[in-house]
């Protein structure tokens, strides 16, 4: 009779509610979490966002449950209780595991669950056997693990009724049932549900370790499925500090991992990284804990994707190794083959990321999972279309995509990302002819995918897809449902993003009035959030609708608002790299605004700006001189005009580029004036004429192997042809040419594409004579104005043989060795790269670069990395004082960060590529030649291409024996390209004087 009673009590019949009211009921919910969303983002001080959190709880304390969830749970306890025998000898103290306290913890745990169903059974008996020996066990515990729970928490149950007893078996079974749904895509909407109905079963019960368990679950709802990553964060430092005050370290690690995994997704990588690091310190530190090998292991793992993303491969590849030691479970070491993937593919090892990905294909293959398979080969089709190998690259693409269809139908979200991958395959190809039909079944999937964070996500980037191909309206049509999904599900930063994206689709479209009041919204609300990034993109915005409705003074004045907020992003940037990779995003908004103040008449404030725009990641604030252009809040510093022509002598010109899609700009300025030159160009016409060049003069050597005469006068003709071509679209203005005559020194700032160019080889276009502009003038390469020597700087006492130069040579270059010894015959204090060491390292060698030398020589292979110029790199040869070990170290661009130089006079760079790098749009090519000017050496002479060591040593030999003389690095440039124009001219074996082998160097010269 108890037992039937006790049934009625679980199965009390709960009222059924009307369809229209759950309905009602689940959009109100749906509501009040957007409001907790955006109360949490809009909250001013901690003390608000505190209340914020304490609402989240109790939103989950009241959410209404469905009939079914309470149902579901009830049968499971019933079952329980029905179906469970106990035996009390089970849990004797000869059973306990006294060899691992954490084990013991887990007995004690499944003795306090065996308690709780004698006691709702009424079994009082067997409820108090198991209860005394609870208690031996929870001093046991709390005694080893030096914590204070167990105790409290056995004496607390043991005086439960049976109905409070059935209440704790409500909540355990809940948060079962939370953790076995709260992670599956289909059914985390039943794990949220179950989540809430422990909690709200709990509010009686003071079991702090269950409540735990289930708010953890809830966490990663919060970031995962509903995208709010904020709130998910936030709940976690309060569940970390509830876990941690009563020492339950699995949880707490746990929850750290979740709060670590929600960091990671909304992109903050630093603050995830730390946070995985100490998961992965708390796991070793408690390995005797069940489950925390699968939490090192997993955040290793992490670790080292965080460190790809900040592009520290080295750190990450150094994390794979030590994931590598460990035990793995199959699914493990896929996991880990396609992170090493993603990392050897950003270091443009593709060979190795290739062999990577189809090592976690294979596991994947023979474990016959799937979802990693589709995920595999989505990664090497990425990757062959990388390598331009376009046919290869859809292969698996379709391949993934015919596996996704089979297997999971339902994932919408990974079929739409393979039909984007596809789409943008065939844009490459020049395939346009399926694009329409691929974009319509990524919209219609998109529909369906019922997650709104993933949906709004996907329909972003389909719409940034139809900008990309001037498909406005369908693109305005995007980022309409995108910016509805994201204000009914509170999703305040991605809602941002598509607001300003609609706001340019409806500028495209001529729809001015609705393109104001998409970016005045905007912008107010990133105000609210501090949303930096988003503020100048707003501010860009609506300057360029101004310039658009042809209210160019509003432009203006709305573009002088982007530079405080530039500067207050600025202001928390620390390296130097990051700075330049963010300058890239906002550098179109900065030459636009360059752009209006031209189109008013304002040459003066246009070319502050630009070379504002070009300058400021590269020097400090303060480094730009006095003036400043106004501003409604603080005056920033900008290069004052008079100030740079007061540096400038009467041979000196400088020449800074501009170009947009359709205009081609000379800011061409002397000591006198400064005068804007302009011309209509087609950007991508003249992006196609400079690589077309580049691929001739690379091409250079391929028509001497084997030798043909004919060949060789033809390759210099075509080569020559586009050359002319290139001087014709930069210098052929009447004004221009004219100067060039009279300059001893040009400075030339490029843009764009332009600074890969090698100025000095561009030929003057007339039919009686070729004539180089390297003879017609010296040329000097500058990222920015700002870098221009004042006259009376120009000189140096290079010409002293007294300088301390410290040189490195690779004496497996034929030369290399008699270089050496030339340079050690000229400069008595000269010293060749030794260390006092053995064995001796990177680090080594770096240190000895940190004593100051006046000048640095380093003769070794190079190498520039075009995606990640960190990695670019010269091979330095150190040899042992007091043995004759040899090493040859690579020193990248990234490895320069730790030297801390007084500055250097001269660095010379003689090796393949030490020019080279990635070319930033507004900065220009991030490479070694630019680290070291950044370090403080005043002149740096490096090589754009790939060179021939035999022809480039004699020729810095040459440059050396002209400074000794002339202590004028510019001219001493000039008079070796002067000399090989006219030695390769008269040589019967080259014939003619192929830029190739003479106009690789670049000097960069700055003042400090």
């Amino acid at each position: 009779m108890r037992r039937k009673t006790l049934k009625r009590y679980l199965f009390g019949f709960v009222l059924v509610v009307a369809i229209a009211a759950t309905t009602y009921l689940w959009q109100n919910r749906q509501q009040t979490l957007i409001d907790l969303q955006k109360d949490y983002l809009f909250a001013k001080t901690d003390a608000e966002r505190e209340k914020v959190i304490d609402r989240l709880e109790e939103y989950y304390l009241n959410l209404s449950i469905p009939d079914s969830i309470h149902l579901h749970v009830n049968e499971k306890v019933g079952t329980l209780l029905e179906t469970t025998e106990i035996n009390v000898a089970e849990f004797s103290k000869e059973n306990w595991d006294t060899t691992n306290v954490y084990e013991l913890e887990n007995q004690l745990k499944s003795l306090l669950k065996t308690a709780m169903i004698a006691r709702a059974r009424d079994e009082e008996q067997t409820f108090y056997a198991l209860i005394e020996l609870a208690k031996k066990m929870a001093k046991r515990v709390d005694e080893d693990t030096q914590a204070d729970y167990w105790v409290s928490m056995v004496n607390e149950v043991s005086v439960f009724t049976n109905e409070k007893a059935a209440s704790w078996l409500k909540i355990e079974t809940a948060s079962g049932l939370c953790y076995k749904y709260h992670a599956q895509p289909q059914h985390w909407e039943a794990g949220e549900n179950f989540g809430s109905l422990g909690l709200q079963s709990s509010r009686n019960i003071n079991d702090l370790r269950l409540r735990l368990d289930l708010m953890q679950r809830l966490q990663v709802i919060l970031y995962y499925f509903r995208g709010m990553h904020d709130l998910s964060v936030a709940i976690a430092d309060r569940s970390l500090t509830l876990a941690d005050s009563i020492k339950y370290i699995l949880r707490a690690n746990g929850i750290a991992y979740q709060q670590a995994e929600a960091l990671y997704e909304a992109g903050q990588i630093n603050k995830a990284l730390n946070l995985f690091q100490k998961v992965r310190k708390n796991s070793e530190k408690y390995h005797l804990i069940p489950s925390m090998s699968w939490y090192k292991i997993r955040a290793l793992r992490f670790t080292a994707d965080c460190y790809w993303q900040l592009g520290q491969y080295g750190e990450a590849l150094s994390i794979c190794d030590s994931v590598e030691q460990l035990q793995l479970t199959p699914d493990e070491e896929m996991q880990l083959h396609n992170t090493k993937g993603l990392i050897h593919r950003s270091l443009g090892n593709y060979e190795t990321a290739e062999l990577e990905y189809k090592k976690a294909l294979k596991l994947a293959e023979s474990a016959n999972l799937n979802f990693n398979k589709i995920r595999f080969m989505n990664n090497l089709g990425f990757l062959y279309s990388l390598l331009t190998e376009h046919d290869r690259s859809l292969k698996y693409y379709y391949e993934a995509k015919k596996l996704l269809e089979e297997f999971t139908p339902d994932d919408f979200e990974h079929k739409i990302n393979l039909i984007v991958n596809i789409a943008q395959v065939m844009v490459r190809q020049g395939r346009f002819e399926s694009i329409d039909e691929l974009i319509t079944e990524a919209i219609y999937l998109s529909r369906l995918v019922n997650l709104p964070g993933k949906k709004a996500d996907l329909l972003n980037t389909i719409g940034e897809f139809n900008l990309s191909l001037q498909k406005n309206q369908l693109a305005k049509n995007n980022f309409q449902e995108v910016l509805s999904i994201s204000k009914n599900n509170g999703l305040i930063a991605l809602g941002l993003i598509a607001q300003i994206n609609l706001a340019e689709s409806f500028i495209r479209l001529s729809k001015f009035a609705s393109a104001r009041k998409e970016l005045i919204e905007a912008n107010t609300i990133a105000m609210q959030i501090n949303d930096a990034e988003r503020i100048t993109d707003s501010i860009a915005k609506l300057a360029k609708l101004e310039k658009s409705s042809g209210n160019l003074e509003k432009a203006i004045k709305t573009s002088k608002l982007l530079i405080p907020e530039i500067e207050k992003i600025f202001s928390h940037f620390n390296n130097e790299n990051r700075m330049i990779s963010f300058l890239q995003k906002i550098y179109d908004h900065l030459k636009e605004a360059v752009i209006y103040e031209l189109q008013s008449g304002q040459a003066e404030r246009a070319y502050a700006l630009l070379d504002y725009a070009k300058g400021r990641s590269l020097k400090k604030a303060n480094s730009f001189g006095n003036g400043h252009l106004e501003s409604n809040s603080n005056a920033f510093h900008f290069n004052n005009i008079d100030k740079l022509k007061s540096r400038l002598t009467t041979d000196n010109l400088v020449i800074d580029y501009l170009v947009t899609d359709d205009t081609l700009y000379a800011f061409v300025l002397d000591h006198k004036e400064l005068q804007v030159l302009r011309k209509s160009i087609k950007m991508d016409k003249l992006k196609a004429l400079v690589q077309d060049y580049k691929k001739a003069i690379n091409y250079t050597m391929t028509v001497f192997d084997p030798y043909d005469q004919n060949l060789v006068q033809s390759h210099f003709d075509s080569t020559s042809q586009l050359s002319q071509k290139l001087f014709e679209n930069l210098f052929d203005w009447p004004e221009l040419i004219s100067r060039l005559k009279d300059s001893k020194y040009v400075y030339i700032i490029p843009d764009e594409f332009l600074y890969d160019l090698p100025f000095a080889t561009l030929i003057e276009n007339k039919r009686d004579k070729l004539t180089f502009l390297a003879q017609k003038t010296a040329i000097i390469n500058l990222p920015s104005a700002s870098f221009i020597q004042s006259a009376d700087l120009e000189k140096s006492e290079l010409s002293s043989k007294l300088k301390k130069i410290l040189i490195s040579a690779d004496h497996e270059i034929p030369g290399a060795k008699d270089f050496e010894d030339f340079i050690m015959r000229l400069f008595p204090q000269a010293e060749v790269l030794t260390v006092n060491k053995l064995p001796f390292d990177k680090k080594d060698v770096l240190e000895k670069l940190n004593q100051g030398h006046d000048i640095y020589i380093f003769l070794g292979h190079g190498e520039a990395n075009t995606q990640y110029p960190e990695l670019s790199f010269i091979e330095l040869t150190a040899k042992n004082i007091d043995s004759s070990v040899i090493e040859k170290i690579q020193i990248t661009m990234d490895d320069l960060k730790e030297l801390k130089w007084p500055g250097a006079e001269m660095v010379l760079l003689i090796g393949c590529e030490t020019a080279g790098g990635k070319t930033y749009r507004g900065t220009g090519i991030a490479g070694l030649h630019q680290k070291f000017v950044s370090l403080g050496a005043k002149n740096v002479l490096a090589s754009l291409w790939k060179i021939d060591a035999r022809v480039a040593i004699p020729q810095i030999r040459s440059f050396i024996d002209y400074l000794l003389t002339d202590s004028d690095p510019i001219m001493a440039l000039k008079k070796i390209q002067n000399n090989a124009i006219e030695t390769f001219s008269k040589d019967e074996y080259y014939k003619f004087p192929h830029p190739y082998f003479w106009g690789s160097y670049i000097l960069v010269t700055i003042e400090k």
